[in-house]
């Protein structure tokens, strides 16, 4: 960390830069937005920022997972309130993250294809495992308070993560689907999802 800066200070920064990403690259797109025009928003040189992060890709994930800890946190409590059956809970929570993540537009850059490119081809192996391995994480949590969800499991928390992963690029296709059924198509997809993995023998 950059040696003239307090603790209170590197905190601040490093806040700081998150919250000139978050506009920058929505604004710009990851490819233009510079580590410079990211410094001089936040009023450091370029060279500190390296003392922070190794890439703007690397922030940009840091951005990410930070908005999708405050949906997870969310999702959790009412996981641990509900009183509903485990699919019906799952289809509900599954759905709301995908209406959520249509609106944040952090969350839809990360679903086209030259900016998920761009960010993993900067990322080290580690960092990319560890930020795949989120959602498997959080849907073991699920099971911690609905332990009747463990039928869920028999694909391995690994694969339900990617089932369910591939169903937020539908909201890259909203037009190409039809807006008229989109949500209804959502909904079907959730449902049919989730059904399988409950009913399945």
């Amino acid at each position: 960390m950059p040696k003239g800066f307090t603790d209170a200070q590197k905190k601040q920064l490093q806040m700081d830069l998150k919250n000139a990403g978050k506009k920058l690259f929505v604004q710009y797109g990851v490819k233009k937005t510079s580590v410079s025009l990211l410094t001089e928003s936040v009023g450091i040189a370029k060279g500190s920022f390296y003392l922070f992060y190794d890439s703007k890709e690397e922030l940009f994930i840091d951005i990410l997972e930070d908005i999708e800890d405050v949906i997870q946190v969310q999702m959790l409590e009412e996981i641990k309130t509900s009183q509903s059956s485990a699919p019906d809970l799952f289809k509900y929570l599954l759905k709301s993250r995908l209406r959520s993540a249509a609106e944040d537009p952090i969350i839809k850059m990360t679903l086209k294809t030259d900016v998920i490119e761009q960010i993993w081809s900067k990322l080290p192996e580690a960092r990319r495992l560890e930020n795949l391995a989120r959602d498997a994480r959080f849907i073991e949590s699920f099971l911690t308070y609905r332990p009747e969800a463990s039928l869920m499991f028999r694909v391995g928390s690994d694969k339900l993560a990617g089932i369910f992963r591939s169903l937020f690029f539908l909201i890259l296709h909203k037009l190409e689907i039809g807006e008229h059924v989109y949500d209804e198509v959502l909904d079907f997809m959730v449902d049919a999802c989730v059904d399988k993995l409950f009913n399945e023998e």
